[in-house]
């Protein structure tokens, strides 16, 4: 998530300029402030998604101020420790992105499991040192998924109908975003070439070359599902949502795709701050949302999701 540097920087920046002017608005007929230093306490940033069977990707940046720029360069030189379940086990390296310095980031040279709890203790040279734990959910499984119902050019009024199960992991505090989409392939053009052609000097012989587009799309809406409500056990799930006929003959290999991600509390509340946070970016007057931040001594979301996906053909 390198994009949501900024997030959490330009939040800061708000609330600033909102206070600011606050200030500004009530004493301006009392008497006048002197700002000597705009700077504050410079803190790290850290961003990370954490996913089982891939290794630890951060992003580490400082906070911003109103008298500097607005890019968050990476820092280069911390050390950023990793912990599973408690014990050290492994220092990032940071890496640089040629093309794009503000890009740079830090890897694990370890892959992360499912149901392990991880922490990252990150220190540099005039910052606090920062500490940020989260647990990536367990890999659960999506079985016995069956369409009971789907349009077609005799019943173009029907809907899409998915059911499948859900096998939930008795691991606590995770959420499941669950998604159906409709996959196809398109055909969009069809030529016959009569005659041997040369190209770049290759030799093709006659053929009937035929061009496809894929597309993900349709998406019906998330269901969000609390494991609360099923902890351990399994749960049928049925998703209903409208959509084009894919009959035709211009479709190809046309489905569905299921989509279940697993996240943790972390991931969630972030992603829920980050929707009221834009909900209200347009508005100058409005105070600011805070995003949600669980790293210590800094700001930042250091989260965890788990995917899964599986397709039916039509």
């Amino acid at each position: 998530f390198p994009s949501h540097d900024n997030t959490f920087n330009l939040m800061f920046l708000r609330s600033k300029i909102f206070a600011l002017m606050a200030v500004l608005f009530l004493s301006s007929c009392v008497k006048d402030f002197e700002f000597d230093n705009l700077e504050n306490e410079k803190k790290m940033v850290a961003i990370a998604t954490m996913q089982p069977n891939q290794p630890l990707v951060l992003n580490l940046t400082e906070t911003m101020n109103i008298s500097r720029d607005n890019i968050a360069y990476p820092l280069k030189d911390a050390k950023v420790l990793l912990y599973e379940d408690g014990l050290q086990k492994d220092i990032l390296n940071y890496f640089p992105v040629d093309t794009a310095p503000y890009l740079g980031y830090y890897k694990s040279n370890i892959n992360l499991k499912s149901g392990s709890r991880y922490t990252i203790e990150a220190s540099k040279y005039g910052y606090p040192s920062i500490r940020a734990t989260d647990t990536i959910p367990a890999i659960h499984q999506i079985d016995k998924v069956t369409v009971l119902e789907k349009p077609d050019s005799a019943n173009p009024e029907l809907s899409y109908k998915i059911r499948f199960q859900l096998y939930d992991s008795p691991q606590a505090g995770e959420i499941y975003y669950t998604q159906v989409a409709l996959f196809y392939t398109i055909k969009i053009f069809d030529i016959e070439l009569g005659d041997t052609v040369i190209q770049n000097g290759y030799f093709f012989p006659p053929a009937l070359l035929r061009g496809t587009s894929g597309s993900y799309n349709r998406l019906s809406g998330i269901s969000i599902l609390s494991d609360a409500s099923f902890n351990g056990r399994i749960r049928s799930v049925i998703m209903q949502f409208k959509g084009p006929s894919l009959d035709a003959p211009e479709f190809l290999n046309a489905g569905v795709v299921i989509i279940s991600r697993n996240v943790s509390k972390t991931y969630d509340s972030y992603q829920l701050s980050l929707n009221r946070y834009f909900s209200d970016e347009n508005k100058i007057f409005s105070q600011p949302k805070a995003v949600n931040n669980n790293i210590v001594n800094g700001y930042g979301t250091f989260q965890s999701t788990a995917l899964l996906t599986d397709f039916v053909m039509f």
